[in-house]
């Protein structure tokens, strides 16, 4: 189930933006990450919710200088929110 909801805007368009985040999943997110779903809201906004075993690393990963540049590159926005079930 996942625990972990990322909310992201973007100047680039849906697609460039699923794709960079794929590949860094693919990189690196596989160690703490998983059961990852990026949600399309529009053109310029998407959700992904996961399982995020470590937000320690998770919030480290967001902060490489690689990453930060595409953020500056696409005026990227993250939104961070950890998750809770309610019963």
């Amino acid at each position: 189930m996942p625990n972990t909801l990322v909310v992201s805007t973007f100047d680039c368009p849906f697609s460039e933006f699923e794709a960079m985040v794929k590949k860094v999943d693919k990189e690196q997110g596989y160690v703490f990450c998983s059961e990852l779903e990026i949600i399309k809201v529009n053109e310029h906004k998407a959700i992904i919710l996961m399982n995020c075993s470590d937000l320690e690393k998770f919030g480290a990963m967001l902060e490489q200088p690689k990453l930060k540049e595409w953020d500056i590159d696409n005026n990227c926005v993250d939104k961070v929110y950890n998750l809770e079930l309610i019963q």
